[in-house]
């Protein structure tokens, strides 16, 4: 009798472990964890930032976004099963080679009733396997809807690039907004991404 009270404590004990780990991980994400480095904060948007700018509307893929005169006029599209990703890129000022900005937009299928959570769950796992430096992931709102922003960095032609993503979902479809910049040029732009962000419209 005392070894079956015996195994039952360890088979206790375990379970309760195993359901602490779960809870430190769902905290981990949920405020990032202590051992990610901080996200860079957005500043107030400003229309200025975006003044002389077009706007690109998808009536197929439900959005409308507005971004700086100079850049793609209509964006370089990536189809795939369950994903779709519009494209759109400046070049250099000074028109040397090098990274260029770009902002990339992907709408992606989801079973419904998928939370924001668990879908940024899963990018993250997604995002670890070729992405370093990945940002604690923080709060957004998004033209009303609840998304989060996060900060990583990646390569670009054997360049070093920051990239910075805003994912959310609607319905059943999750959206990561990505703006990524030259290395070392996060902060500059950041006004630009508040901005961009702020224009948004998803339908």
């Amino acid at each position: 009798m005392l070894r079956r009270l015996l195994i039952i404590g360890l088979v206790l004990s375990s379970l309760l472990a195993s359901a602490l780990v779960l809870v430190v991980f769902a905290l981990g994400l949920r405020w990032g964890g202590d051992s990610r480095p901080a996200t860079e904060k957005l500043p107030a948007s400003s229309d200025s930032v975006l003044d002389g700018a077009r706007e690109y509307r998808s009536d197929v893929k439900g959005y409308s976004v507005r971004f700086p005169d100079g850049w793609s006029p209509q964006p370089s599209s990536i189809d795939l099963e369950r994903t779709s990703t519009d494209v759109f890129y400046a070049m250099p000022d000074d028109g040397e080679p090098g990274v260029a900005l770009t902002l990339s937009i992907t709408k992606e299928s989801l079973p419904s009733g998928t939370a924001v959570d668990d879908y940024l769950r899963g990018w993250l796992d997604y995002l670890g396997a070729g992405s370093k430096d990945i940002s604690r992931p923080e709060l957004l709102d998004i033209g009303g809807m609840q998304g989060y922003l996060v900060d990583y960095e990646g390569f670009s032609r054997q360049q070093s690039v920051q990239l910075t993503a805003a994912v959310l979902v609607k319905g059943d479809a999750g959206w990561e907004i990505v703006l990524a910049v030259p290395a070392g040029k996060r902060s500059e732009y950041r006004p630009l991404l508040a901005a961009v962000l702020s224009s948004l419209t998803i339908r």
